[in-house]
């Protein structure tokens, strides 16, 4: 009985939304002070955030029209060999090659043999829009000197390679998205398109060195063999190398051919400043909104409990 007696009684610790607003109008001062503060954090903020630009391009992976031929002829010298080929060592796609290529770390070291690539990537400080000049870190990287410091290895430049780029394959309609962001809109759009040619460049060197040393295994075996059907398969194969290297030589997207073309950004990727704004404001209000309830609920209410007690 004596608990029960000494228990407060349940609606003197209930909150009321009553009482809730009575210490939000008491507190507005302070709330409204803190939500000025994040606002204007904000507002200088979003003014003096760096600009990024990002350019991007869609693309539809070449279909390797020489695949067929090559696969009937292999399953003719299989099926004389008396050997069953299926499909489950077929390995992976066109697509999903490219996008291998493009994130490798042998493709980016390829691209950093291009003038210009790694400080752009490692050095940058700024961008002048106006005279579309880049401005470079004065303690890494001297256009006519060069660099200051210890040049970058390609595994340096592959971290910030990697947050600049955004590369994926659209799963329904197997189109490879790419976009490269970065402070200079110009060097966006041409490493985007270096990226693009070089895949091509690279894939289209390899299938004509593939090419030549296929072929002239073929016709090292065509002069040694005289069984008919075997002879037929032989050639059948090195029909399709030949149309192979014919592509190759005169196809330029050999590999990648853009559906969307690489462009010039003339807006901004980021900051976002609406957003950035109204973020800081309404994060400034609700802390404020949190420290005056917790102020009032965790210490206020209590002393004044006691007091009455």
């Amino acid at each position: 009985m004596n608990d029960l007696k000494d228990t407060p009684h349940i609606d003197e610790e209930e909150l009321n939304i009553k009482e809730i607003f009575q210490v939000i109008w008491r507190g507005k001062t302070s709330i409204i002070l803190l939500s000025l503060t994040f606002f204007s954090g904000s507002v200088i903020f979003a003014l003096t955030a760096t600009h990024l630009w990002t350019s991007s391009t869609t693309l539809t992976v070449v279909a390797d029209s020489n695949i067929g031929s090559s696969r009937s002829a292999m399953s003719g010298l299989a099926g004389i060999a008396g050997i069953s080929l299926s499909n489950s060592n077929a390995g992976p796609d066109r697509a999903e090659v490219a996008l291998a290529t493009i994130k490798s770390r042998d493709f980016l070291k390829h691209l950093l043999e291009f003038p210009d690539i790694l400080p752009n990537l490692m050095a940058v400080e700024s961008y002048n829009a106006s005279s579309g000049k880049i401005k470079y870190d004065s303690n890494k990287f001297d256009p006519q000197s060069g660099w200051l410091v210890d040049k970058p290895s390609y595994l340096e430049a592959m971290k910030q390679y990697n947050k600049i780029l955004d590369v994926s394959i659209n799963k329904k309609t197997q189109f490879l998205d790419i976009s490269i962001t970065h402070i200079s809109p110009k060097f966006a759009y041409d490493l985007l398109g270096l990226i693009i040619q070089e895949t091509n460049t690279l894939r289209r060197d390899r299938d004509l060195k593939e090419a030549e040393i296929t072929l002239g295994y073929l016709y090292q075996e065509l002069e040694n063999t005289k069984d008919v059907d075997l002879r037929l398969s032989i050639n059948q194969l090195i029909e399709s190398q030949m149309k192979k290297k014919m592509l190759a030589r005169v196809k330029t997207n050999y590999l990648l051919e853009p559906l969307d073309l690489p462009f010039i950004p003339e807006e901004r990727a980021s900051p976002v400043r609406t957003k950035i704004v109204l973020f800081g404001s309404l994060l400034g209000f609700f802390i404020a909104l949190f420290l005056n309830l917790f102020s009032f609920y965790g210490f206020g209410r209590v002393n004044i409990i006691n007091s009455q007690n």
